[in-house]
């Protein structure tokens, strides 16, 4: 085997283990109820939430509002691509930022900054 076809396959490798280990410890779907009842907890996170889309969206220049709906409970999502259409069901991932800047002396309701989208069934 040659040296290229080696170093391909130690990458590949390589990539397969990185792969597994963040699916093991990844939590796909935070509670959107959990983030509403205890902001701060969650204030930087990474999370991967689901709801209904819910309410009218706000677009501008861009940038877009939407809220997802989850047990009654909703959280607003910041986007850089088009709003979805109402009454549609998404799983989203995004980082929640609950004090802007880092500064705690501002509290907003958290807001997710969405990374990826994705249509469920």
């Amino acid at each position: 085997m040659c040296c290229r076809a080696r170093c391909l396959m130690c990458v590949a490798a390589v990539l397969v283990t990185l792969a597994r280990g963040w699916a093991a410890h990844a939590d796909p779907t935070t509670s959107i109820v959990a983030i509403a009842d205890d902001p701060d907890a969650y204030d930087g996170a990474q999370v991967g939430i689901a709801g209904v889309v819910g309410q009218q969206s706000l677009e501008w220049k861009g940038v877009s509002l939407y809220t997802l709906d989850e047990g009654g409970r909703r959280i607003t999502v910041l986007s850089h691509t088009a709003a979805p259409a109402l009454g549609t069901r998404l799983e989203v991932s995004g980082q929640v930022v609950v004090h802007p800047e880092g500064n705690s002396e501002i509290e907003w309701p958290p807001v997710v900054v969405e990374g990826t989208r994705s249509v469920l069934p």
